[in-house]
């Protein structure tokens, strides 16, 4: 068969995925030879085949997780955090264990993973877990059917845009037994340390040199030659000069002052819990320096967060706030799978960047969406006294920050009355901020990723 007609069956799980893969160029020209692989909803699903092109779908049977096959995850999540700590020295990444206790049989669940983890330390009783966990999702109800399915389709190629797929170990144990050739994404570069990586794949794709060394090093199992270093396609978007929105279109649109320099506040999702305090420090700091007078504020919400905690804020700053809220299309709020993006939000998201002079944020991924276009980014570094559950110095200590190359990657807040004057010492270019050499480490090669995954799905 030549490699051209390959079928190839995608596992999308989330609207980041579809943005990513099915938005990008990854399956360009050949969506002919693709079938999604999903659960999403109606409407969702039209909104995709019409965006993507790729009209092929299969929905899966819904994998329902077993109480035993549950513990074994968890328990094999913590183990291998308590390893990672280990192999990094770093005590931050046990804050990725934090299961909700709400109830007596929470605690006692938990409660018994936590205690039998300590008999679980070194990585050749992990893998035993793995190996015990891998039979018991042999016997899952769904098994049989999801096998049907595959067998049905007979795609030669698999592939999962997130490697935490709730449902995705089913499959891709189901694909290895039917030789079917198998790649996983690395969602994102601040993932592997986490200890979510819930499937195993014949090859995983990554954004850089860098995330195949932490791959090797948290997973010694996976061989060198299994990790193709692809780059990632989500910074593609801001290569093609049709996704930015032209500048009298945009600041009509939003109603901005072309002889003010713009502000962008990137928020993070709701495990940032003080994303509105922290854009009221910075819309007071503002107005006390009478900065409006030359800068106007952008506010990017994240699209994961479906809370309207920006609402009354909004509302009571319109006059300074420019809301460029993401146009993702939610089609059911008991489900963030079923959050949809469109065509027109990569548009938006990339001019937002493009017409942005300087982004703000809490030690967002976003500070390499904007240093594409060599805009710098603040970090705000400092906690928040009506809320200090989260607290800043334990974020940046986070494993992906070690990845930092130096401290001017990024400018930092440290006081909620500092904003006005490193935005203004770096626009006036007192302060040097390049995150430039940190983007090249992370992502590398992210101008030919949608190119070098097809083509490696095509081998």
């Amino acid at each position: 068969m030549n490699n051209k007609q390959k079928k190839i069956a995608i596992l999308i799980p989330d609207g980041i995925g579809v943005r990513n893969y099915l938005y990008s160029k990854v399956f360009k020209g050949i969506e002919n030879n693709c079938v999604l692989l999903h659960n999403f909803n109606e409407q969702a699903l039209n909104i995709i085949v019409n965006e993507s092109k790729i009209t092929q779908n299969k929905v899966l049977s819904k994998y329902k997780e077993t109480i035993i096959e549950k513990f074994f995850r968890e328990l094999i999540h913590l183990s291998r955090l308590k390893w990672n700590e280990k192999q990094v020295d770093n005590v931050t990444i046990l804050t990725n264990y934090n299961p909700k206790k709400n109830n007596l049989k929470n605690k006692l669940f938990y409660g018994s993973i936590e205690l039998i983890s300590s008999l679980f330390s070194d990585y050749d009783k992990i893998s035993w877990l793995e190996k015990e966990y891998i039979k018991i999702l042999k016997k899952n109800v769904n098994y049989e059917l999801i096998k049907n399915q595959l067998i049905d389709l007979k795609p030669e190629v698999l592939i999962c845009t997130h490697q935490r797929a709730t449902n995705a170990p089913l499959v891709f144990l189901i694909a290895k037994e039917l030789k079917i050739k198998s790649y996983s994404v690395i969602y994102s570069w601040d993932n592997l340390p986490k200890a979510r990586m819930a499937l195993r794949a014949d090859n995983y794709l990554v954004w850089s040199e860098y995330m195949k060394k932490e791959l090797m090093l948290f997973y010694p199992e996976i061989h060198q030659n299994q990790i193709k270093v692809t780059g990632s396609p989500q910074f593609e978007f801001s290569e093609n000069k049709n996704n930015i929105i032209p500048k009298d279109e945009f600041y009509k649109t939003y109603n901005l002052d072309f002889n003010k320099k713009n502000i962008c506040y990137s928020a993070n999702d709701l495990t940032s819990p003080n994303e509105v305090l922290y854009l009221q420090d910075l819309i007071d700091n503002l107005t006390e320096n009478n900065a409006f007078d030359k800068y106007q504020l952008l506010l990017r919400i994240n699209p994961a967060d479906l809370s309207g905690r920006f609402n009354e804020l909004l509302e009571e700053n319109k006059d300074v706030i420019k809301n460029v809220s993401p146009k993702w299309i939610n089609t059911d709020r008991e489900n963030w799978a079923n959050n949809i993006p469109t065509l027109i939000d990569v548009k938006l998201l990339t001019s937002t960047c493009f017409h942005s002079d300087i982004a703000i944020n809490l030690g967002s991924t976003m500070v390499f969406d904007f240093s594409v276009f060599n805009k710098p980014s603040l970090y705000i570094n400092y906690n928040k006294k009506e809320n200090l559950k989260f607290d800043v110095n334990i974020a940046y200590n986070f494993q992906h920050f070690r990845s930092m190359p130096n401290k001017s990657s990024v400018g930092w807040v440290n006081s909620k009355d500092d904003f006005y004057n490193i935005i203004e010492n770096v626009l006036n270019q007192n302060t040097s901020v390049n995150a430039k050499e940190w983007f090249n480490m992370i992502v590398k090669d992210y101008k030919n990723a949608s190119s070098n995954i097809q083509k490696e799905l095509l081998s």
